[in-house]
């Protein structure tokens, strides 16, 4: 999710986020309806943790090559995660393939990584994807959405890692859940 990170990410969708990774909403009360009765509240399954935090990147390596009418954009990046839950915070490598039509004017590529997150208590590694979008933000700067799916090792295992994040090179914003591995 380091993809072109470009633009300052937005606080309501992290809210969001955090909202779409609790699972099931808790029922409202039978008294009289107000907002504070009616509102939903993420309430996590049975063994679910939800996390949220930041990341901060770093591009250690770029390249690319075109074929045909497509350009393939290679990239490293070292990234420091900083969750809320410290299992899944420390350092992160991620490789990335964007693709984009060779013109470069298309308003969105599709990209997908390879990420292997580390800290004291473990490791977690697994796939990525997502897109770059150049018309959601207004400065027309590239925001990524993307999603990860890992799996833990070593102190980890046994333990799976989903997050999503948005946003752009001024960071970007996490949400998600350690859950038992299926």
């Amino acid at each position: 999710m380091a993809r072109h990170l470009d633009a300052i990410v937005g606080f309501s969708l992290l809210v969001t986020l955090v909202a779409a990774c609790g699972g099931e909403a808790t029922p409202p009360t039978t008294a009289t309806p107000s907002l504070a009765t009616t509102t939903p509240s993420p309430v996590p399954p049975t063994g679910r943790t939800p996390v949220y935090g930041s990341t901060e990147c770093t591009r250690t390596e770029l390249s690319d090559e075109t074929r045909g009418d497509l350009l393939f954009v290679y990239e490293r990046y070292r990234c420091f995660e900083e969750m809320s839950d410290p299992r899944v915070s420390g350092r992160a490598e991620y490789d990335m393939e964007t693709v984009f039509l060779a013109q470069l004017d298309t308003p969105a590529a599709p990209w997908t990584a390879e990420l292997v997150l580390s800290n004291e208590g473990g490791t977690w590694s697994g796939t990525c994807t997502g897109a770059l979008d150049y018309t959601t933000d207004p400065a027309g700067l590239p925001m990524n959405y993307g999603i990860c799916t890992l799996s833990g090792e070593d102190g980890y295992a046994g333990l799976s890692y989903v997050v999503m994040g948005y946003g752009g090179n001024e960071g970007l914003v996490e949400a998600g859940w350690i859950d038992e591995a299926p």
